[in-house]
């Protein structure tokens, strides 16, 4: 299911919260949400939970505006920070307690609380109190708990708060690999930037009045618009580039808050041959939309991606950019390099660029 929040607003008393917020997670996807303390994290997943209702906006699951909806009509499930367990069950009563209220069969609870429990780890632990638990074994107590009762949408506030980085980098996998393996958009809440990239396929930074979002996605959700963009007009259709599958491979799509893809980059390791003993990156495959051209989401997917970059130790970023394209590269700090070539499936002129990845640092929180 996918959920967009569109121009949401609350305030409290005279203070504004959330200011005309709006983002776009496609099925499936993890966005994280960042900000300064304060910035109304929190307040924003009370919003998409229906525990707080917006001054303004909207939010939709799968295209139906639910603001107005009560929570339990929803479908969606909230992992709080502090893990807010029933603390006079053990812990396979506390997995299955939402199954129970949602009127699910004996056979049918037991069946499900069995399967999250091992996903998680803890089928030795089904019979014993909460408060024998280590904090770690806690929260995968609760993300087993919302998991349950399979929610259209799961809510994360901070969920690996209080944890030492062996838990913290250990609980990250557990739920990226949950929330993957069962399709579940998810939205998640952090200051800190590892869990970030541990579990989110993109962020939205509250405060920037941003409504595109920047998301990895799966190759076959950008072929579209690589067609579109990068084969109008031509014979040769085909749009499945080398190395699209490869492990270090990855995607990033630009959504309106309608779950349009508006702009699409490829990233791929491969050597550089004036670059030799480097470890290289190339771009490849962009593409926007000819209606949203020149609007800065060629500018945001570079940003992106280069920031995907900073912790895989790349020391430089190529492309083989079209002619009429190089402006922008100069723009973005890439350099031409050598001569020029016509390129043979499109027959247009073309040149390498090419972009140092040295002195790039940044904070998710700023």
């Amino acid at each position: 299911m996918s959920l967009s929040i569109i121009d949401v607003g609350i305030a409290f008393g005279e203070r504004t919260v959330l200011d005309r917020e709006s983002l776009h997670v496609p099925t499936g996807s993890i966005l994280a949400v960042v900000g300064a303390s304060g910035s109304g994290k929190t307040t924003l997943l009370r919003i998409v939970a229906g525990l707080e209702r917006p001054d303004h906006g909207r939010i939709e699951i799968d295209g139906d505006d639910v603001t107005k909806w009560p929570t339990h009509r929803r479908r969606v499930g909230l992992v709080f920070q502090d893990n807010q367990l029933f603390p006079h069950l053990d812990v396979a009563d506390n997995v299955a307690f939402g199954l129970r209220t949602a009127g699910w069969t004996r056979p049918d609870v037991t069946k499900r609380v069995a399967e999250l429990l091992d996903a998680v780890g803890l089928s030795d632990r089904r019979d014993q109190s909460i408060a024998t638990l280590s904090g770690g074994e806690a929260k995968r107590v609760a993300l087993a708990r919302t998991l349950a009762p399979m929610p259209r949408i799961v809510l994360l506030d901070e969920p690996f708060a209080g944890l030492d980085d062996d838990r913290r980098l250990h609980l990250a996998e557990v739920v990226r690999h949950m929330l993957q393996g069962s399709g579940t958009t998810a939205l998640l809440v952090s200051h800190d930037r590892s869990d970030v990239e541990a579990v989110a396929d993109g962020i939205h930074r509250l405060g920037t009045h941003d409504a595109i979002t920047v998301l990895s996605v799966p190759v076959e959700t950008i072929r579209p618009l690589r067609r579109e963009v990068l084969r109008a007009g031509m014979a040769n259709q085909s749009v499945e580039f080398d190395g699209d599958d490869d492990l270090d491979t990855f995607h990033l799509a630009a959504f309106d808050t309608t779950g349009r893809v508006l702009a699409t980059s490829t990233w791929l390791r491969r050597d550089l041959s004036a670059a030799p003993g480097r470890n290289a990156f190339q771009l490849r495959g962009m593409a926007t939309a000819t209606d949203h051209q020149s609007r800065g989401l060629g500018a945001r997917l570079i940003d992106e991606g280069l920031t995907r970059l900073e912790t895989r130790q790349v020391d430089v970023v190529w492309a083989n950019a079209r002619d009429a394209a190089l402006d922008f590269y100069r723009r973005m700090n890439f350099q031409v390099h050598g001569d020029g070539f016509v390129e043979s499936v499109t027959g247009l002129p073309h040149h390498v660029v090419m972009r140092s990845m040295s002195g790039r640092a940044g904070d998710i929180s700023s």
